[in-house]
């Protein structure tokens, strides 16, 4: 079933979204799953381009803070 938010903001994401609900996994799940896929693939294309351009890249660090989020 196609996700609204990911159908009209990223429709490239949508297959993927499709792969891991139909593995099981819940659509909210699979909806965060996708957006932090999707989050360290810019990341490494932005470095890509700092490098080419003769800038530092960076770190990655998930923004993922869901282990956090448990604790509480």
């Amino acid at each position: 079933m196609p996700n609204p938010c990911i159908e009209e903001h990223a429709p490239h994401l949508q297959t993927r979204f499709d792969e891991l609900v139909k593995s099981g996994m819940s659509e909210r799940e699979a909806g965060r799953k996708v957006a932090m896929e999707e989050y360290k693939i810019l990341h490494d294309e932005l470095n890509v381009f700092k490098k080419s351009i003769g800038v530092k890249s960076s770190e990655y660090v998930s923004p993922d803070n869901s282990s956090k989020v448990k604790e509480i």
